[in-house]
């Protein structure tokens, strides 16, 4: 029988789309694109030593992150 490699998983709960900075540093912008940095740095620095990059909102934990999501969100 074949065995198959299983890739260890680093699984990473980051903030979604783009967050505020605070407190900000002088002359920077005022959000970070988080999306834009997972894909070009957190996901490809995880899989360069030949880990299974893992994005919370992109797992089967998704719903339950949402879930949190809604419950963690400022009330009006």
């Amino acid at each position: 029988m074949a065995q198959t490699h299983v890739r260890p998983v680093c699984f990473m709960a980051t903030p979604l789309g783009t967050a505020a900075l605070a407190p900000r540093p002088q002359g920077s912008a005022e959000t970070i694109d988080v999306d834009t940095l997972w894909h070009k740095v957190l996901a490809p620095m995880v899989d360069e030593p030949g880990d299974e990059p893992v994005r919370a909102d992109r797992s089967a934990l998704a719903a339950l992150v949402g879930a949190m999501r809604g419950l963690l969100a400022p009330r009006p």
